[in-house]
């Protein structure tokens, strides 16, 4: 079967209802439309860029601090924390910012805390303790004594907690 053939199988009986004068007068007409200035090609405006236009550095640096600062915050939960500080993007937009740096989702990223970023956020709240020998002449003899001490990690400060002689009694 040729093209014309195929051509009056498929053709439409209403067409010439809906163009009197047949498919070659709309594209005569059209061919004669005024073209604007700034168009690629008749009818359509010429764009700059395709796609939705970037976002700023500004907003790509708070979701990038964001995520950092909540590790178990997901693209949908930083999205409203940046819709709260006036600035709309989507989950999408701050899933592609963060595959962009290298940051992990939320799962993946929360399993992910270094020990440094552990102590850093309970350093408030941690203390480290330990025991020293002093050993010291006396009367009797030379003598041991176990020394208890807890050390503040957030202040440095060094509090002793006991002295003895002998640790095993009770």
């Amino acid at each position: 079967m040729n093209g014309g053939a195929l051509a009056r199988r498929f053709a439409n009986p209403r067409r010439k209802r809906q163009f009197p004068s047949g498919c070659r007068h709309f594209i005569c007409c059209s061919r004669t439309l005024p073209v604007e200035a700034n168009s690629d090609f008749q009818g359509a405006p010429s764009r700059k860029s395709a796609g939705r236009p970037p976002i700023s550095q500004e907003v790509a640096e708070l979701i990038i601090q964001f995520a950092k600062e909540n590790p178990r915050a997901g693209y949908d939960r930083i999205q409203g924390m940046l819709e709260n500080l006036g600035h709309e993007v989507s989950d999408t937009t701050v899933k592609n910012v963060l595959k962009q740096h290298g940051i992990e989702p939320a799962p993946t990223r929360a399993k992910q805390t270094t020990w440094t970023d552990f102590l850093r956020s309970h350093v408030q709240t941690m203390a480290a303790c330990d025991f020293f020998t002093t050993e010291v002449w006396t009367a009797g003899g030379l003598v041991t004594f176990y020394s208890l001490f807890v050390i503040e990690t957030a202040t440095r400060r060094v509090e002793v907690a006991g002295i003895t002689t002998s640790p095993d009694s009770a």
